[in-house]
């Protein structure tokens, strides 16, 4: 068993927020959620060889995955040793009302991201505050708001098929700021480096990127047959040259209000596959 700091999968790659410029693209509507038969074989490819510290459930947003409950548990039962965290931007929380009871005996943690400190947003939290506060008053679990939109910072430029990486030809820099650069990704049973490589072909498959994003697109993921010198390798290199994807230095940038997505169309909730 190899240990690793984080490992993480998503529940859905769809979301309820428009972050401008999330590291996952979930703003940018590249799919909808994964189908737990899906996350459970994707996990069993790698749970026995890999010990990750920390084991994270995130998205996209989780929770619009009607499953999540099924999930959680079954995140617990393939890595039993692991701290387990769930993300979520807790909106759509209130449609898992068996979720504290899983949280207690899993141990599983919850991780609210806070994503902006509007007034709106702040106003439209409230009811989450709420019912947290009514779970914890019944259910034992750790419970942290995080705010993830204090240092918001972009990785690439434009929106959909004229979106362009920032090519700034310094791995090594990029690689030095990058925030992500602890959060290997499962995804289609392969392991990623981060979620900007795993999830740029979802890009890819609906806005049939320019060509300069082919570099980047042409990255090989760990594959679950590798060998454990391979295993090995992946988890020790840290530089690699996919890296220049992203900015050499920080970019940072007040992020527009995330509601925007809530007022022009539904989300869809239902378990899908892309």
């Amino acid at each position: 068993m190899i240990e690793i700091p984080n490992l993480e999968i998503h529940a859905s790659y769809a979301c309820n927020l428009s972050c401008k410029s999330c590291s996952h693209f979930s703003d940018q509507r590249i799919g909808k959620n994964v189908p737990f038969e899906e996350i459970v074989d994707q996990m069993m490819q790698w749970s026995g060889r890999i010990q990750p510290k920390v084991f994270s459930i995130l998205g996209g947003e989780p929770a619009l995955n009607k499953q999540l409950v099924q999930i959680v548990r079954e995140c617990r039962k393939q890595w039993p040793f692991s701290k387990l965290r769930l993300i979520s931007n807790g909106f759509f929380l209130k449609n898992h009302p068996g979720l504290p009871r899983v949280l207690q005996q899993t141990g599983c943690e919850l991780d609210i991201s806070v994503h902006h400190d509007g007034a709106e947003y702040t106003e439209k939290l409230i009811p989450v505050r709420k019912l947290l506060e009514e779970w914890k008053k019944q259910y034992s679990f750790k419970l942290t708001f995080r705010p993830s939109a204090a240092k918001w910072r972009t990785t690439f430029e434009g929106f959909g098929s004229e979106m362009v990486p920032f090519n700034d030809g310094n791995p090594e820099e990029s690689y030095k700021i990058c925030v992500a650069k602890h959060c290997p990704q499962i995804h289609e049973g392969k392991i990623w480096k981060c979620p900007q490589l795993a999830y740029l072909n979802l890009m890819d498959r609906k806005y049939r990127l320019p060509a300069v994003w082919d570099q980047y697109l042409a990255y090989r993921p760990l594959h679950p047959e590798c060998s454990d010198e391979e295993l090995e390798k992946f988890f020790k290199t840290r530089v690699e040259a996919a890296c220049s994807m992203c900015p050499a230095h920080h970019r940072y940038f007040k992020i527009p209000s995330p509601l925007v997505r809530e007022k022009m169309a539904p989300v869809v909730a239902e378990p899908n596959s892309l």
